[in-house]
């Protein structure tokens, strides 16, 4: 216990099925309702940060007070191993001195959907599709410090679930996230392009530079351009309420994450044919995508580097008359 982090034994996880409870769906205020037992792999720690220098000198020298300095939160990184000993998640949770309780919800690394843009460096990984059941090591670091623990993985002991089906939709989840992670990197490079844009208009000077005009014009073309591929995608932005439209490439991709998230029967014929209809329009957005990129952006990032503008503005002396 004296260890900085001491990870006790965790219990069996149970890849359990759930349902919607019978009664009201959605409450009031005035309607109690009692917290449900949380999912997952529950992991217990102590976390023990030691003797730390005090800062309090530090703060008198600087002038400041010591309820204006902001206490950094502490994390831990939780990683999780496969039977290979490959990482296949990693999650960061953050961390109080003593006991702490979190949670694994055993799903492996996911793929980031084409709705959700580029994340910050330290933002946290996605989620994907359930691991099968089995052991795994779970190993808890903060620094230098680790500590690690088998975590056996069951499937619901209520429920009669053939593994071997669960195991024959991996592959079919392996293709899904591929063609999810190729279309999200579209709407990736579309969002950039959209941001070149506004930065280049800010560097023209469209009243004293007649050539800066045409280069304006041409942003603007590029833009709706770009606004037709991401609409493709993704659905319009501004719009109020709950929006969904399965012609967009994202629902149609989505829909396969869908229908084999609520299925234990393995492989169908529902499957394949999504399978194939999101791999169909995918191609066929893409290579739109990879058009305009190849002929119209091109002609105008040529423009744009022809006009040799320049972030920096030139500055008169400024004097004192």
């Amino acid at each position: 216990m004296k260890k900085q982090l001491h990870f006790f034994e965790p219990p069996v996880a149970v890849l359990s099925i759930n349902r919607q409870a019978s009664g009201t769906r959605f409450e009031a205020n005035a309607i109690f309702s009692g917290q449900n037992r949380k999912r997952g792999a529950m992991l217990t720690f102590v976390y023990n940060p030691g003797k730390k220098k005090t800062e309090t000198k530090k703060r008198e020298d600087s002038g400041i007070k010591k309820d204006d300095a902001k206490k950094k939160k502490e994390k831990v990184k939780l990683e999780v191993l496969d039977s290979d000993g490959k990482i296949i998640r990693t999650v960061k949770y953050d961390v109080e001195p003593g006991v702490n309780r979190i949670y694994w919800d055993l799903r492996r690394k996911g793929v980031r959907s084409p709705n959700t843009p580029k994340p910050k460096p330290d933002a946290k990984e996605p989620g994907g599709p359930a691991v099968l059941p089995g052991e795994y090591t779970v190993r808890l670091s903060h620094g230098k410090e680790s500590a690690s623990q088998v975590v056996n993985v069951i499937t619901d002991p209520r429920v009669g679930i053939v593994v071997r089906n669960i195991e024959n939709l991996q592959p079919i989840y392996k293709q899904q996230m591929l063609l999810s992670s190729k279309v999200t990197e579209a709407m990736d490079r579309i969002r950039q392009s959209k941001s070149t844009v506004a930065s280049i208009n800010k560097m023209l000077e469209v009243k004293k530079n007649e050539s800066h005009k045409a280069i304006q014009k041409k942003g603007k073309a590029m833009t709706d351009s770009l606004k037709i591929l991401e609409e493709l995608i993704v659905n319009p932005r501004g719009k109020q309420g709950i929006v969904r439209n399965p012609n967009i490439l994202s629902a149609t991709v989505g829909t396969v994450n869908r229908y084999l998230f609520s299925n234990l029967s393995g492989p169908n014929k529902s499957h394949e044919y999504l399978m194939v209809k999101a791999k169909r329009e995918s191609e066929q957005v893409l290579t739109k995508v990879n058009l305009f990129f190849d002929n119209e952006w091109q002609k105008y990032q040529s423009e744009v580097e022809n006009a040799n503008l320049s972030l920096f503005k030139n500055y008169e002396p400024i004097k004192i008359e």
